[in-house]
């Protein structure tokens, strides 16, 4: 009988294994959202990043970033999960000039930052999200970042684009 709860207990690990395995890090609604330990209107589970410093605009994040930051910063201002450097990365929390970048509606940011330029301008990070790196258009897994970017920058890439075609 002993021996058939452990054949169970293997059963149970092995099949739920590739899903552990293959799961991304935002494939469960709980790792961010806390329907009993939530704060804030959207329950999240994080306290907002305030200590970081954005290199773009030498002050805190604002209210997306410092959401995002709150695990993606490094240690210890953040939970070091994949730690993002402000420095490396695309600028964000700042208004872009309208006249070199065009914002998508579904790249708007939370009131207030609507016409910012934030981490979910880029990035959605809901576990619908197919594309790579939770990137909001498809990239072709990374190797065409230049058809994701003209999706904001249309006036830098036109020239790019025409001579791919």
């Amino acid at each position: 009988m002993r021996r058939l709860g452990y054949v169970i207990l293997v059963m149970l690990v092995a099949a739920a294994l590739p899903g552990m395995v293959w799961a991304g890090p935002h494939d469960d609604c709980t790792l961010c959202h806390g329907v009993h330990s939530g704060q804030g209107p959207v329950i999240l589970t994080e306290t907002p990043n305030t200590t970081t410093i954005n290199p773009r605009t030498g002050k805190p994040m604002k209210r997306i970033g410092s959401l995002c930051l709150a695990c993606h910063a490094p240690e210890p201002d953040g939970a070091g999960y994949r730690p993002v450097d402000l420095n490396h990365t695309h600028p964000v929390g700042f208004t872009p000039d309208p006249n070199k970048v065009v914002l998508p509606a579904q790249s708007k940011g939370f009131p207030g930052e609507e016409e910012d330029v934030v981490c979910t301008s880029c990035h959605d990070q809901h576990p619908s999200n197919p594309y790579y790196m939770y990137l909001r258009w498809p990239s072709d897994g990374g190797s065409n970042l230049p058809m994701f970017c003209a999706k904001c920058h249309p006036k830098q890439s036109a020239a790019e684009n025409i001579q791919r075609q």
